[in-house]
């Protein structure tokens, strides 16, 4: 393990010889995630985000994919809310007036997320306590 990298997730240990690798076994990896890292030099396990090589680009591939939902909500937004307009019904009107509430819960979350990098850190953290508190 000596110049290896380590994953620590499900209870499993799994292996990688260089920061690509852990990069592609990482390609999905958000807070939610509960997976913890070793690096060659620190064999401590520790959340991604406290790993200064591999923060930066897990963090802005985390970014891009929540800008995506983000889009995604704000189109539905705007869906609902002509539609509202053009068909007249109260149910397209809660629908829209909802789809809004979603949306400004998530750029909220968004600004919070990505404007103070140690909130993702503790979110990080947070979750993987959340998902493994029984197993201590």
């Amino acid at each position: 393990m000596a110049n290896k990298w380590a994953l620590l997730q499900g209870g499993r240990v799994k292996y990688y010889n260089s920061v690509e690798d852990v990069y592609r076994a990482l390609k999905n990896w958000s807070p939610l995630t509960a997976v913890l890292l070793a690096t060659p030099r620190y064999h401590q396990f520790v959340p991604p985000t406290s790993c200064n090589q591999l923060a930066p680009r897990l963090i802005k591939r985390y970014q891009t994919r929540y800008r995506i939902c983000l889009g995604m909500s704000v189109v539905s937004t705007l869906v609902v809310l002509v539609s509202a307009i053009l068909i007249q019904s109260l149910i397209f009107s809660k629908g829209a007036f909802l789809f809004f509430l979603i949306t400004l819960a998530i750029i909220t979350d968004y600004r919070i997320s990505f404007h103070f990098p140690k909130c993702l850190h503790q979110r990080t953290i947070f979750f993987y306590w959340l998902f493994n508190h029984n197993a201590i």
